[in-house]
C-alpha cells in the first residue's frame, strides 16, 4: 500500500515531538564525575529505565496506522447494508448503497481516530514513565536532572 504524504507528515511530527520530548532532559554532574563516567552512567540508567517501563525510546513507535483500510472496510459494509435496505423499501438500491457507503466509510474513520488518540495517550504515558526511571537512577548517581 502507498503512503499518503499527510501519514508521512504526522508521523514525522510524532517522531520529532518525542525526540524533542527526549532530548529536554538534561544530566549535570553534581559530584565531579567526568565526561566519559557521565556517559556511563546514563547509558547504565537508560538500561535500567527501559528495563523498569519497559519503553525504549530508541524503539518507539510514531502510531502511523494505516487508516485506508479501515475505511474501506466500513464503506463497503455500509454499501451492502444500505443496498439490502434500499431493495427491501423498493427504494432506489444504488442511492441507499451510496449512502451506507459513506456512513460506513465515516463511522469507521471516526473509530480510527479514537484509537489514534487512544494510543498516542498510552505512548506519552510510557514516555513520562520512562523519564522519571531515568530521572531517579541518574539522581541516585549523584546527577542533577534537569
Amino acid at each position: 500500500m502507498q503512503t499518503e504524504p499527510k501519514q508521512v507528515a504526522l508521523g514525522l511530527i510524532a517522531l520529532c515531538f518525542a525526540a524533542a520530548v527526549y532530548a529536554e532532559q538534561f544530566a549535570y554532574p553534581s559530584a565531579g564525575q567526568s565526561a566519559e563516567q557521565q556517559k556511563k552512567d546514563e547509558q547504565a540508567c537508560r538500561e535500567w529505565a527501559v528495563a523498569q517501563t519497559g519503553h525504549d525510546p530508541a524503539k518507539a513507535s510514531t502510531g502511523n496506522a494505516k487508516q485506508h483500510p479501515r475505511v474501506l472496510r466500513g464503506a463497503a459494509r455500509g454499501a451492502l447494508a444500505g443496498w439490502t435496505v434500499g431493495a427491501i423499501s423498493d427504494g432506489d438500491r444504488s442511492d441507499a448503497a451510496w449512502t451506507g457507503a459513506a456512513m460506513g466509510g465515516l463511522r469507521s474513520g471516526v473509530r480510527g481516530n479514537r484509537q489514534k488518540r487512544s494510543a498516542q495517550q498510552a505512548q506519552n504515558q510510557q514516555i513520562e514513565q520512562y523519564l522519571r526511571a531515568r530521572a531517579a537512577c541518574l539522581e541516585a548517581k549523584d546527577y542533577t536532572v534537569k
